[in-house]
């Protein structure tokens, strides 16, 4: 929840490159959706690169979190949060632009491409514009912790009772690591592409 929002929002390098894109995507006069708003950053970065209206669409608790932000960067006039799900949610008008940043950390969390690919289809004008368009996944070899690999080779000693479930669970875990080197030539995977 809110922890992870903090981490992001201290995040200059990703805040700046957010801010960036969402400048090269929005035109003065735009309404915009942004799906899966969160804190609202991306919602209040559309109303600073020039959008008449953002409809912020938030399920969670965030909804609460991004209204206060807002309302303190004097934007609530401009930017509607309504909590609901995207799926849920009916545009009064289809957006010119539609923004979401619902990535997790590898591109395929909380269903950021079936998300993506319903709001396009049913809240964007025909030629409209979104933000991302595609997804790549840059991806080098490592090798696994000590600990992680120890979970998925536990033995019998649990008589199999927890064995499975805590394999399944550290199979599917996402540990980030810290590699010493940034470049990694030949490993792009293209992922979850939303373009038409």
């Amino acid at each position: 929840g809110l922890s992870i929002h903090g981490i992001m929002l201290a995040d200059a390098a990703r805040n700046d490159a957010l801010a960036r894109g969402v400048a090269a995507v929005v035109r003065p006069g735009d309404l915009v959706i942004d799906v899966g708003a969160g804190s609202g950053l991306l919602s209040m970065l559309a109303i600073r690169a020039g959008a008449r209206h953002v409809y912020a669409i938030e399920a969670g608790p965030m909804a609460t979190v991004a209204r206060h932000l807002i309302e303190r960067n004097d934007m609530a006039s401009r930017i509607t949060v309504v909590r609901a799900s995207s799926f849920d949610f009916v545009p009064p008008q289809r957006a010119d632009v539609l923004l979401c940043e619902t990535l997790g950390f590898a591109g395929l969390d909380e269903g950021f491409r079936a998300t993506l690919v319903d709001a396009r289809e049913r809240m964007l004008v025909p030629g409209g514009r979104m933000l991302p368009r595609r997804v790549a996944l840059l991806t080098a070899p490592c090798t696994a912790p000590p600990d992680l690999v120890d979970l998925c080779h536990m033995d019998e000693a649990a008589a199999g009772i927890v064995r499975e479930a805590v394999r399944t669970l550290a199979r599917r875990g996402l540990r980030v690591l810290g590699i010493a080197s940034t470049r990694f030539e030949g490993c792009t995977v293209a992922l979850a592409s939303t373009s038409s």
